[in-house]
């Protein structure tokens, strides 16, 4: 009976996984532990947010809603690597990034509320490369900056 009962402890103690819900966008701000992801050994940078979009559809198969979130679980950040004002420094980039992309969700739920047929093809297509090519620009900008341009852009995405 003691065998049992170990062995059924020993098995739920390794077959437990956490659930892997997502951090989208409305819930607020990022923090530290939105990042629950293992960094992989093999790279030299110090954080990595991989942000999505989710898209909803209604029971004809017609796209409803789409909403920016982040994957938690394949999102890192290497603390051990910065101290606390680095660390407050590269959430609010990554906030940044995460708030960039979800211009470009706010943008496609017009095009789904004003598109009878709606594709989302296009937003691949199109909204993603535009979106992707807007996240570059800023890496870009706030490597050689001073600051202040993050801030006008971080104030016009609220």
């Amino acid at each position: 009976m003691k065998f049992i009962i170990c062995f059924i402890l020993v098995f739920l103690e390794f077959s437990y996984k956490p659930i892997k819900v997502p951090k989208y966008w409305d819930e607020g701000g990022l923090d530290i532990e939105d990042f629950n992801g293992d960094p992989p050994n093999s790279v030299s940078e110090f954080v990595a947010a991989e942000i999505a979009y989710d898209f909803e559809f209604d029971g004809n198969g017609k796209h409803t809603k789409i909403r920016t979130f982040m994957h938690k679980y394949k999102s890192w950040l290497k603390t051990s690597m910065l101290d606390s004002d680095q660390i407050a420094s590269v959430l609010k980039h990554e906030q940044i990034h995460f708030d960039i992309a979800e211009v470009w969700a706010r943008k496609e739920r017009k095009i789904i509320k004003n598109t009878p047929n709606y594709n989302s093809n296009d937003f691949d297509n199109n909204g993603l490369r535009q979106c992707d090519k807007e996240q570059k620009w800023f890496d870009a900008l706030s490597l050689g900056g001073d600051g202040r341009e993050e801030q006008k852009l971080e104030k016009k995405v609220k």
